[in-house]
């Protein structure tokens, strides 16, 4: 109860400051007065007494300021001063001040584009209520781990698994949106009815399809399709969309940032029930129905308070009723549960190894952000040399030490406002460049790095910690000096120059600028082996493209057939072509399928059979695509009506499944034992399907015009330019049918540079951060030489009057800074060499003790260093010995 009278008192006092100023005023002069009358009364001169009075009374200005730290919001008052005076400061040195700025606006905005980019991949939630709750369901069995379901087995697992609240099923493709003429092609996401109720999505416009609406034709629009073909405007509920030719009902629009659940896939354009699926996913008949698609992924939320591990022991024993019931397909089913609090895509990206990399992408920028940090404090040392008078002046009137510190401290926070602001386009610059990192995919990806509240925050934070790490070190050198030798004309007294924390700073700044180097180099060597490396295929030379005539509402199986062989077969005949082919995939696309492989008399136990990568092809395809056949042929015309059905299977497989015995002539079934029987007649060579640094693989092929699928990508081999062949072959397409959509027509190699695009981005960004790393280091040295130079003019003067050589000068200043570069360099090593980051996980063939690597970056770095020295080498050769002593 007595707090609030004493408030209302402060509060008050605010309110009449000038009143308390003048009251203050009256009484320190009231007593120096009273002191001065006693004096006079001892007989000393009025005005000796009054300085005597003044000298008794000690600092008035001192009493006035400890009696307003009594004062309420005085701790406020304070620093806005001190934040005015900041300003001042570094508005009259406008040099520094712009060094200063952009060092920091390097290193933060490069860390705040790298935090936008990881925060998009790693740490932003999915836009659903309680994401922590969501997890991805998957099969593993035998050697395949992240299967897939069907259908029937997610409605048991709906049925039984008790420790989800919900299930949700989904799978995604391509459709066809618009009429007949010129349709869209866009990636869609085939649901079941509780979808969004589980995900608890709210809608930007309208409602979403719900339980009851499995078998409705009505369709959900995602935002950026909603603004690009229909302008945004509202009256989109209820319009009519045909999706493959069938009229869809628009129900509603999702939110913008509502992008799926996937990550580094294609963004949906439309969400659809998947009841729908006979008009919306070609050649899907009985998808519903049959255990043997699995195609669905599950998506489930936790009842509160379950663990995963409960979840899981819940999911496996309806996986083990399953296997009683299905043994030939079920067989040692588990599963495996994948936390979907964030977009995750496990096949193409485990969460460990995004992980993994996304604290290396960290450590990395961090690592600049702390060489601009050691730039701007080996500014701010010389500064303070500048500024020594000043301080001098101020703690003599006073001012105690903490309060300096307080006001150096204010100034490096400003200079680090400063910094964050400049940072900001530096920011958005750099996440457009990385969004150039990306590979080219045919449909829209639903990576999209982008400039947020949490990236402005995360800006701020680093801008005040940055403010802390420059400023405490030099903030608490000047305050720590005595005030004796600045008072005697800011000449630097013994001990006053402490050029030993400059040294300190440049080492340091040296060595994690060589650690951020040796990174940058070990990625660009990885780059260079990962682009060396024979991928069992032809990468160059060759043009690819996707064709899907059944988003075409006029095509059905028998057309597509006959559209195909018209498109082969324009082809073929084209100058410069040497050979065509096609299959449902292409290695390394990311688009690949497995399916176990019982050979033929072989026990059928799902869990001992092998897993092979399952591929779609036709005749001419192993010559398209530049792999060649050891043993045996490729599919033929003939193939397709023959009573025994062809495969082809790669070396891997065959030795797996015969050891020590020719393949070809032998049989095999595909998905279970009792499946039809299958003769192999062909053994291809191993590829990398999947990633490029996969352990070799199990492969098998079988033709694609037997199990006719729709979508299929088309491979041209070029005689010569494959680029020139870009024009030709979109004609012959056009020929074949205008109405066809062409999808993706680019290189062989852009199309699988999605393999390439993890070394390639990490190759990317390393070589940047060790651009800005060795520039400001560069600025460190060039810093400290100068200042060195400048402090030192009169020694070197005196070496010249004495004899010395322009030369010998030159290295006297080169030399001293090769020193620091080489101290630097050393610490930088043996932290690249010892200390674990885990960087090895992300090279592909170099190890972190690359020679080479390690070599290169002492030699570069060295070679800059002396270059940073050289200008104020120069500059001090230059001097004229008699004309500086006389000065000095």
């Amino acid at each position: 109860m007595e707090a609030l009278p004493r408030w209302l008192r402060r509060l008050s006092r605010l309110a009449h400051r000038r009143r308390l100023e003048r009251e203050m005023d009256d009484e320190m002069r009231f007593h120096v007065e009273m002191e001065a009358a006693e004096l006079v009364r001892e007989g000393m001169p009025p005005a000796e007494a009054r300085r005597q009075a003044l000298l008794r009374f000690g600092g008035v200005e001192r009493f006035k300021e400890e009696a307003r730290d009594a004062w309420p919001l005085r701790g406020a008052e304070r620093v806005l001063a001190d934040l005015r005076y900041a300003l001042r400061s570094l508005r009259r040195a406008r040099g520094f001040t712009t060094a200063a700025v952009l060092a920091l606006a390097l290193g933060i905005g490069a860390n705040a584009a790298v935090f936008g980019t990881v925060d998009s991949i790693a740490f932003r939630p999915l836009a659903a209520r309680a994401p922590e709750e969501l997890v991805a369901l998957y099969g593993v069995q035998g050697e395949a781990g992240l299967l897939n379901f069907s259908w029937p087995a997610f409605q048991d697992f709906r049925r039984g698994a008790a420790a989800f609240s919900d299930l949700a099923a989904f799978t995604e493709g391509p459709v066809s949106l618009g009429g007949r003429t010129e349709p869209e092609i866009a990636w869609a996401v085939h649901a079941s009815d509780n979808y969004f109720t589980l995900l608890g999505v709210k809608p930007a416009l309208g409602a979403f399809f719900g339980p009851g609406d499995l078998d409705a034709p009505v369709v959900v629009l995602s935002h950026a399709l909603w603004l690009r073909r229909f302008g945004g405007y509202p009256d989109v509920v209820g319009r009519t969309l045909p999706v493959n030719g069938t009229p869809f009902t628009v129900v509603g629009v999702a939110p913008a940032q509502f992008t799926g659940t996937r990550l580094f896939t294609y963004e949906p354009s439309v969400w659809l029930p998947a009841g729908m699926h006979a008009n919306t996913i070609p050649g899907s008949a009985g998808l519903l129905a049959r255990h043997d698609a699995a195609r669905f992924i599950l998506l489930g939320r936790l009842r509160p308070g379950v663990t995963p591990a409960r979840a899981r022991a819940g999911a496996d024993a309806v996986a083990r009723r399953l296997a009683a019931e299905h043994p030939e397909l079920y067989r040692g089913l588990r599963t495996r549960l994948v936390s979907n609090r964030t977009p995750i895509n496990p096949w193409l990206a485990p969460p460990a190894r995004i992980a993994a990399a996304a604290r290396m992408v960290l450590l990395g920028v961090a690592l600049v952000l702390l060489i601009a940090c050691a730039d701007v404090a080996i500014l701010l040392l010389a500064r303070m040399t500048v500024r020594r008078r000043e301080m001098a002046i101020r703690l003599s009137l006073g001012a105690s030490r903490r309060r300096l510190v307080q006001q150096l401290l204010t100034e490096s926070v400003a200079l680090a406002a400063l910094g964050a602001a400049a940072a900001l386009p530096v920011a958005w610059l750099a996440m457009r460049g990385v969004q150039r990192l990306f590979p080219r995919l045919e449909y829209a990806s639903t990576l999209r790095p982008a400039a947020g509240a949490r990236v402005f925050a995360y800006a701020a934070l680093l801008a005040l910690g940055a403010a802390v790490v420059f400023g405490l070190a030099p903030a608490l050198q000047a305050c720590r000096r005595s005030p004796a030798p600045g008072l005697r004309g800011g000449e630097a007294g013994p001990g006053g120059r402490r050029p030993g924390l400059r040294e300190l700073l440049v080492v340091a700044q040296v060595a994690l600028s060589v650690l951020v180097l040796v990174s940058a180099g070990l990625f660009l060597r990885s780059l260079r082996q990962a682009r060396s490396l024979d991928p069992g295929f032809a990468v160059d030379g060759a043009l690819a493209f996707t064709l899907d005539p059944r988003l075409a509402p006029a095509y059905d199986s028998a057309r597509s057939r006959l559209v195909y062989a018209r498109v082969l077969g324009r082809l073929a005949e084209l100058p410069g072509v040497r050979a065509v082919g096609r299959a449902a995939s292409v290695p390394l696309d990311g688009n690949s399928a497995v399916v176990r492989v019982f050979a033929d008399g072989a026990p059928a136990d799902p869990e001992r059979a092998p897993v092979a990568e399952y591929i779609l092809s036709g005749p001419g395809w192993f010559r398209a695509i530049g792999t060649p056949l050891v043993a045996g042929r490729d599919f033929v015309a003939a193939d397709t009506g023959a009573r025994s059905e062809p495969v082809v299977v790669n070396e891997v497989l065959a030795r797996r499944l015969w050891p020590g015995e020719p393949a070809v002539g032998k049989r095999l079934r595909l998905d279970s034992a009792a499946g039809p029987p299958l003769e192999v007649v062909g053994v291809a060579r191993a590829s990398k399907y999947r990633a490029l640094g996969e352990a070799p693989r199990a492969a098998v092929w079988r033709d694609l015009d037997r199990a006719a699928r729709s979508r299929s990508t088309v491979v041209v081999r070029a005689a010569g330019n494959e680029a020139a062949l870009l024009p030709a072959v979109r004609a012959a397409v056009r020929e074949a049918d205008p109405a066809l959509p062409l999808i993706g027509l680019g290189t062989l190699r852009e199309r699988v540079s999605v393999a390439y695009a993890a070394v390639r981005s990490g190759a990317s960004a390393a070589l940047g951060f060790g651009v800005l790393a060795v520039l400001l280091a560069a600025s460190g040295i060039y810093g400290v030489v100068s200042y060195d130079v400048t402090q030192r003019r009169r020694e070197i003067a005196i070496r010249m009057a004495l004899g010395a050589g322009r030369a010998a000068v030159v290295r006297l200043v080169v030399g001293r800074a090769l020193r620091l570069a080489l101290a630097g360099t050393v610490l930088g090593l043996l932290g690249a060499v010892a200390v674990p980051t885990g960087i090895e996980r992300m090279l592909f063939g170099v190890s972190r003790t690359d020679p080479l690597a390690l070599a290169a970056s002492v030699v570069l770095f060295c070679a800059i260093a002396a270059l940073a020295a050289f200008l104020p080498a120069q500059r001090a050769a230059r001097l004229d010995p008699m004309r500086v002593l006389r000065l000095e």
